[in-house]
């Protein structure tokens, strides 16, 4: 059997196009992407404050856990800066207003799942959300210490 590639073809074109000093890592790339993927949106109510019963069915499981892998993507791809997301402010902003507000509302999630003995596929969605998250922690962390 021929080896198989998980990658939709969306997602080979993306990591061919974001290549270590790739031409599309510019300072703007950061501008225009930051206000819509790495923020917790302004909505009434909040994603992260609706319970986890009526949470799960939204995209917002999928779409914070997305923005977290294409925030780490840029840190690990990014190796020159080109886009500023390594800069020490743009990530202590980051933490504060997205990273850990959204690890306070996932750890609430996940006891309010172990409460309730939610099924397979719930505790799948919030692992997978976590586990991205964790990965963003790991990859500020060793960016941190790069600088």
């Amino acid at each position: 059997m021929e080896g198989r590639s998980f990658l939709s073809s969306s997602a080979k074109r993306l990591i061919l196009v974001l290549q270590p000093n790739s031409p599309i890592l510019l300072p703007a790339l950061l501008d225009y992407l930051a206000p819509i993927l790495f923020t917790l949106p302004s909505l009434d109510p909040a994603p992260l404050s609706i319970p986890l019963e009526s949470l799960l069915p939204t995209m917002w499981p999928a779409w914070f856990t997305d923005c977290l892998i294409y925030f780490r993507l840029l840190l690990t791809l990014d190796t020159s800066n080109r886009t500023g997301i390594k800069d020490r402010s743009i990530l202590k902003k980051s933490a504060e207003e997205w990273i850990e507000p959204m690890e306070r509302g996932i750890n609430g999630l996940k006891r309010e799942a172990w409460d309730e003995q939610v099924g397979f596929e719930a505790e799948f969605v919030l692992d997978r959300w976590e586990d991205a998250l964790e990965r963003v922690n790991q990859a500020i962390l060793s960016t941190d210490s790069a600088l």
